[in-house]
């Protein structure tokens, strides 16, 4: 729930409790920054910051792998795991990169 999120940071940082407090409940045609498409707006930048992090570490990294897994989820849908890994800082280092839908199977057997 990204209010609740909100509200839970909004424990350790003045300025968010204060706009939350205001600005929580407002509802439609007020300016508050807290609707749903400014909450995937921000985790979508959240996430671009967080690739570009990882892209910059194993630039920095001598030697890196790619690991892609097929794995169904909980409704039993086949989807690609993407994950990296590499040495950073003189520790071994394992990032999760992305889910893909596996939208058919291509697999024939004879």
């Amino acid at each position: 729930n990204y209010l609740g999120i909100l509200e839970l940071v909004g424990l350790f940082d003045a300025f968010l409790s204060e706009h939350l407090k205001r600005y929580g409940n407002c509802g439609r045609g007020n300016t508050s920054y807290l609707s749903s498409t400014n909450c995937e707006e921000i985790i979508d930048m959240m996430g671009e910051k967080l690739i570009n992090t990882i892209l910059e570490e194993i630039k920095l990294a001598k030697y890196y792998t790619i690991s892609v897994y097929s794995t169904p989820d909980l409704c039993h849908i086949d989807q690609l795991s993407f994950t990296v890994r590499y040495v950073f800082s003189d520790e071994p280092a394992e990032r999760f990169l992305k889910f893909v839908p596996i939208l058919f199977d291509c697999v024939t057997t004879d």
